[in-house]
């Protein structure tokens, strides 16, 4: 059988037989588009539930950089602030604050 679904007939075949065979195609063709007809508002109706979900996501996405971007501004500032005022650099610096001096890391720290 070829991919379209149709075979060679022997010659043998009578015209009757080959009309038969035909109109056998045919109808079978005509309910497969009728089944491919019905499901068509679903096809459509499944694509714009899938466009609103992109459209929250893309959406949800804008926001969470937003976020992000106003997140890492206020860090920035904050970096700089405390730079500006010897909060962070070395320990003399700090200690000259009466922060004290943050003691030295030694070994791996292991969460418990």
């Amino acid at each position: 059988m070829s991919t379209t679904g149709f075979t060679a007939s022997p010659a043998t075949d009578s015209p009757a037989t080959e009309w038969g065979d035909l109109a056998e195609r045919m109808r079978l063709l005509s309910e497969r588009s009728q089944r491919f007809s019905q499901q068509i508002p679903q096809v459509q109706s499944n694509i714009r539930k899938a466009q609103e979900s992109m459209a929250v996501t893309r959406n949800a996405w804008a926001e969470i950089c937003r976020e992000v971007s106003s997140q890492t501004g206020l860090l920035a500032a904050t970096l700089v602030t405390l730079n500006d005022i010897s909060l962070i650099g070395s320990r003399t610096d700090r200690s000259s604050f009466g922060l004290g001096v943050a003691p030295a890391m030694r070994g791996r720290v292991v969460n418990g």
